[in-house]
């Protein structure tokens, strides 16, 4: 009678979590409908959530509810498959399976947040078709395209990607023959098969780890709607990183150390920001030697073996050094949607309302110090966390959380997908209150989309940059920062 009870329970819990899961897919049904990816690539020129609806207040308040189903859902799942992890540790192909629907309805939706994925087609393009190199070449070099419309305002930036992401949306180019739809659901797909293969490593990784989170840590990545609306509906290029990335913990786990660091390598030449990752996983591989003699060895014939897999891949876009300007650029020089950017615009206000010195000293003191300046900071907040890590031997995926969310705090540059670089990670250490930050961060990111659209198209006359920043940038940045340590106080007091 008792196997009986706890096996109708059992089904019963599975139950609600296949519902949960079915509302999610109902939401991600109503995107693709609502914004088709076949019928709005006809457009000529890109397209984003408020032009195509026109600002309307009804829009935004379905958009919000959209956003709302979304989270909560996947919240309630996360939650429920991490309470009663024996009565779902045998359902990772229900994951699975609902993240293969998801990714197959939000296939078909349009960028409505992005023109990256346009962005993604004309460098291919570049690569496949005019056999040019798009690490050093920018769009307006190509002004008869028929496809530079669609690019929008970066058409004066070279691809700020590493070889491979280039490599391979050239190859998925040129199999579609550079044709603007095909050349999208192809990209998208390559996008897709990377996501699906993030959640399988998730999976492998946490059975060798923490056989017990198995379920929820792939539930965690898979079905977040950030991940889901950023890397699946929008195309972003970070899920290719993030395979790469949590590839590169797998086989650390597994003590394939040199191919653990080849990983991550390959990941920072998607996305330069990977290279964060490496020192983490660097520092527990050293501690497995017990000699430096031994150490120095290995940091040898690692350094060897990336240096002539980077060669290698670079040997498309020869010569690498002139073609990481658009790398440089992005990591470095641009600003957006950030904590620095809001000092800047402060300090320009500052500067505008004193109206003293010249416009050079004027750029200085808005844009160069600061910039300067956080990121000094940043470096020496990473090198604390290397050192701490080496000290307390910290879990190499612990202090990558870490160091990814320092600098998601100092970039100078930050978008609505950033978040989703901790959601990985937080699916397989979500201790110490990294799972609430990220979910936090996803939602509190993805929210940024409405104020940044919706509510400065509204007060555009009453709002300055400075007015709608000082707006959103608390909204995206305070509550990821403070609501874990809040939550976690919480549970200690009762």
């Amino acid at each position: 009678m008792r196997a009986r009870l706890k096996h109708y329970l059992a089904e019963r819990r599975i139950v609600r979590l296949a519902f949960l899961g079915f509302c999610i897919e109902l939401a991600c049904m109503f995107l693709a409908l609502w914004f088709p990816l076949p019928a709005l690539s006809q457009h000529v020129g890109p397209l984003d959530l408020k032009g195509m609806t026109h600002y309307s207040p009804l829009a935004c308040g379905v958009y919000v509810l959209v956003l709302g189903v979304l989270f909560v859902c996947w919240w309630q799942a996360w939650r429920f498959a991490n309470d009663y992890r024996e009565q779902t540790g045998d359902r990772g192909p229900l994951v699975l399976v609902y993240a293969l629907i998801f990714a197959g309805t939000l296939g078909l939706m349009y960028p409505i947040n992005a023109t990256d994925l346009f962005q993604y087609v004309f460098r291919g393009r570049v690569l496949a078709i005019y056999h040019g190199n798009p690490l050093l070449l920018t769009p307006r070099d190509f002004p008869a395209d028929p496809i530079l419309p669609y690019v929008g305002e970066w058409t004066y930036i070279p691809s700020p990607y590493g070889p491979v992401w280039e490599l391979l949306a050239g190859v998925v180019t040129w199999l579609c023959r550079g044709q603007l739809l095909p050349t999208l659901l192809g990209l998208k797909t390559l996008v897709i098969a990377f996501y699906l293969g993030t959640a399988f490593l998730v999976d492998r990784l946490l059975s060798i780890v923490a056989p017990g989170r198995r379920v929820a840590g792939m539930l965690f990545f898979a079905w977040n709607p950030l991940v889901l609306l950023e890397l699946v509906g929008n195309g972003h290029n970070d899920a290719v990183m993030l395979f790469f990335i949590v590839l590169g913990f797998y086989l650390l786990a597994r003590r394939r150390a040199l191919l653990s660091i080849l990983a991550l390598v390959l990941a920072a030449l998607c996305k330069v920001i990977a290279l964060l990752t490496i020192p983490p996983v660097l520092i527990i591989v050293l501690w497995q030697w017990p000699t430096w003699r031994e150490r120095l060895h290995f940091l040898v014939r690692a350094g060897a073996v990336a240096m002539l897999v980077i060669l290698i891949l670079y040997l498309p876009f020869w010569p690498p050094w002139e073609s990481i300007s658009g790398v440089l650029g992005e990591s470095t020089r641009r600003w957006g949607f950030s904590i620095p950017t809001l000092c800047a615009l402060v300090l320009q206000a500052v500067v505008e309302r004193l109206a003293v010195g010249s416009a050079r000293l004027w750029v200085f003191v808005v844009y160069e110090l600061p910039r300067w300046i956080v990121q000094g900071l940043f470096v020496v907040l990473y090198l604390r966390l290397l050192a701490r890590a080496w000290r307390e031997r910290t879990a190499s995926v612990v202090t990558a959380f870490r160091s990814l969310f320092t600098y998601l705090l100092l970039a100078p540059s930050f978008r609505v997908w950033y978040p989703t670089w901790l959601v990985p990670l937080a699916a397989l250490q979500p201790g110490e209150g990294r799972a609430e930050r990220a979910a936090i961060f996803s939602f509190t990111a993805a929210l940024s989309v409405v104020v940044y659209g919706y509510v400065w198209g509204w007060l555009r006359a009453h709002l300055d940059h400075l007015g709608i920043h000082a707006i959103a940038v608390p909204l995206v940045f305070i509550p990821p920062l403070v609501l874990p340590h809040f939550l976690r106080r919480r549970r200690v007091l009762q």
